[in-house]
């Protein structure tokens, strides 16, 4: 086909583009009235380590319900789900910035959908850290109250075993009937230095001395009792505050967490006061102000008051204190191993309890959220329209255009062209010589 038949055709049927580009622009303006929405974009800033845990809450369902419900207008969270978006958003702030849309016919109504989600996404983000810390504060607290119950349970059974078995402070007193016996066995002299009115006075105190020995052994259990009680009352606190100061981090959001957790703190320190003075009474009631130094003292003066009574030569000889000092040594080392087994649990479990209170703080400073985590950059703001407006008028003048050229290409083999006297020449092969008007062949006719 020549071009000057194609441009012939389309001079003669210039309707056809016309009536097509008319025909795309109204669609295009049909299109864009009738799907016209209008999108409204809020950002907020997000630290990078909660913004997949940010992202999951906007666009989750328990969102869309809340903003369903704060509408109150018969939206349904389906609905609004449909409407909304999140995702990540351009900005010139340090934290990564995210974006929370919606969609909707009316553009008041956009934004008002936008705000309300940007506003409930940030209290259900901070319910659900809450829920989180909570969660990990009761895992760690239970590790931590059973490591307790351990250590209460390994204390009660040394103690039990030091009761039935007259065993409190046994190294100490191994050391001290030891040293005895070696005294008694070198029969050092002292004897000589200590004859007469030393020897009776000797005898004299050494059964009131033995008695407040035995007075202070049964002290023993209650004051071991009360001392524990204190420290973990400490640890407790310790632990308290520390939540607190996370709490404080994370700002007003969090009032309520940190009202609860002062008020066990309280209830902490009232405690731990009452359990001090409890230990402090019982000291002053039987006139001591350190029990184990007490009994490390006593036993030493009731050593002292044996072989002084011995090398006095007051009513016992030396081989029979020997034998029987020797015979309390024998007793008392019997009873080491199952002591230094007992006593070794009992370190062991404070020790693993110590582990868990540590982690116990660890976890609680390192979960709680800031205030910067999410916070408001940029209130909902209308979305402009104009991009894609423009590209859909394109794309609409586009195709009328390229199916305007195709229709007229198509008109073209339908139209009766007159042949020219190159095409006459091309199918007769001859030249032509000469051309009879058509006016004068219709006169010759007629």
């Amino acid at each position: 086909m020549q071009l000057d038949d194609y441009l012939r055709v389309m001079v003669k049927r210039w309707y056809v583009p016309v009536i097509l580009l008319l025909m795309a622009l109204a669609g295009a303006f049909l299109y864009n009235y009738i799907s016209a929405t209008r999108t409204a974009e809020g950002k907020l800033a997000v630290p990078l380590a909660s913004f997949t845990a940010y992202d999951n809450i906007v666009n989750g369902r328990a969102l869309a319900e809340r903003v369903a419900a704060r509408l109150n207008d018969g939206t349904t969270a389906e609905e609004i789900d449909n409407q909304m978006a999140g995702g990540f958003a351009t900005g010139d702030r340090l934290l990564p910035q995210y974006g929370v849309s919606a969609t909707d016919e009316d553009s008041a109504r956009a934004q008002v959908i936008a705000n309300i989600a940007m506003e409930e996404s940030m209290v259900l983000f901070r319910e659900t850290q809450e829920a989180q810390l909570e969660y990990i504060q009761t895992s760690y607290r239970a590790e931590r109250d059973k490591a307790e119950e351990e250590a209460l349970a390994a204390h009660e059974a040394f103690d039990r075993f030091q009761a039935n078995n007259n065993a409190y402070g046994l190294p100490t007193r191994i050391a001290q009937q030891a040293q005895l016996v070696s005294e008694l066995r070198l029969e050092n002299g002292l004897a000589t230095a200590l004859e007469g009115s030393g020897a009776a006075t000797a005898s004299g105190e050494l059964s009131g001395t033995q008695a407040e020995l035995d007075r202070l052994l049964t002290l023993q259990p209650e004051y071991n009792s009360l001392k524990l009680a204190a420290k973990l009352l400490e640890d407790e606190i310790n632990g308290l505050e520390a939540q607190i100061r996370s709490l404080e981090l994370g700002g007003s959001g969090y009032d309520s967490a940190r009202e609860a957790v002062q008020a066990e703190l309280d209830t902490a320190n009232s405690e731990y006061a009452e359990a001090n003075t409890a230990v402090t009474t019982f000291l002053s009631a039987n006139g001591i102000s350190d029990l184990d130094a007490a009994i490390r003292e006593q036993q030493q003066r009731v050593n002292d008051l044996i072989l002084l009574d011995v090398t006095g030569g007051v009513e016992t000889t030396i081989g029979q204190s020997l034998a029987t000092a020797a015979a309390a040594l024998e007793r008392m080392r019997s009873l080491q191993p199952e002591y230094n087994r007992l006593a070794r649990a009992v370190e062991d479990a404070e020790k693993i309890l110590d582990i868990r209170e540590e982690q116990d703080l660890f976890v609680v400073q390192s979960t709680l959220p800031t205030t910067n985590q999410v916070e408001v950059v940029e209130q909902a703001q209308l979305k402009s329209v104009f991009f894609w407006t423009a590209i859909r008028y394109a794309v609409a003048i586009f195709v009328a255009v390229f199916l305007s050229l195709l229709l007229v290409y198509v008109l073209c083999f339908f139209e009766r062209i007159p042949p020219t006297l190159s095409n006459l020449e091309k199918a007769l092969g001859k030249p032509v010589i000469g051309r009879i008007p058509k006016a004068a062949s219709l006169g010759g006719r007629s």
